[in-house]
């Protein structure tokens, strides 16, 4: 994404309150930067139970084979 501001021609101090070009900008990258956190928490949750399922008993996915096959 690409902020408005870079460039314009109206831009001035104090702008950023009033612009709707930004207003648009600075919305679309909030709703971006959820999603990615969103995605960072799933990601490392899934990872997180990975981890620990493949720990096993003894710290070894084997270990962990053993004892689901009996």
């Amino acid at each position: 994404m690409t902020n408005p501001c870079k460039d314009c021609e109206e831009r001035r101090l104090g702008c950023h309150s009033t612009c709707e070009r930004y207003a648009r900008f600075w919305q679309q990258n909030r709703q971006a930067n959820r999603k990615r956190r969103q995605e960072t928490k799933l990601n490392t949750y899934v990872a997180e139970a990975v981890r620990r399922v493949k720990g096993g008993r003894n710290g070894s996915w084997e270990a962990y084979r053993k004892v689901e096959e009996k």
